[in-house]
């Protein structure tokens, strides 16, 4: 017997798989970034200056620290965004969710949404003096060159 494969489905539809995709995603993107951005922060400005790593060492923990924030509550995110019920349901059969486009439509509305959240999640960006962990480690450096020419100063002596 032949196999008939299932119809394509409509715009509206796409657009609703896509939407559904998305708003999960969003809240993601907008809890990865604002926790990456905070914990490399605080990173940044103990061990960074602690020890001398650089930012984007610190960033790297941040996003490891993210990455599991991420992990331990993506769930809380997603049955949240399933309890949505007032968001529309794409009216599409099982046979139909195989489809290249419907599958398409929800890998572009899995982007869409973090990207929106990752870029909402940038908001602790306003509240960070950049400028504040630059003067901490040059303070830091300054202290450590002080602390050498004293030990050496007194070698002299």
């Amino acid at each position: 017997p032949d196999i008939i494969p299932p119809q394509e489905p409509s715009r509206h539809d796409l657009r609703l798989v896509a939407l559904q995709q998305a708003i999960p995603f969003v809240g993601f993107g907008i809890m990865d970034n604002a926790i990456l951005i905070l914990a490399g922060d605080a990173i940044d400005t103990s061990l960074g200056v602690l020890l001398g790593i650089s930012t984007m060492c610190a960033a790297a923990i941040g996003n490891i620290v993210s990455d599991v924030v991420g992990i331990m509550f993506g769930t809380v995110i997603e049955d949240y965004c399933a309890g949505l019920h007032s968001m529309p349901v794409p009216q599409i059969t099982a046979a139909q969710r195989q489809l290249r486009s419907v599958r398409f439509a929800s890998q572009f509305g899995c982007a869409v949404g973090i990207v929106i959240g990752c870029l909402i999640g940038m908001f602790p960006l306003l509240l960070i003096d950049s400028n504040k962990i630059n003067r901490m480690k040059q303070e830091a450096r300054m202290d450590s060159i002080f602390q050498d020419v004293i030990t050496k100063a007194k070698d002299l002596i």
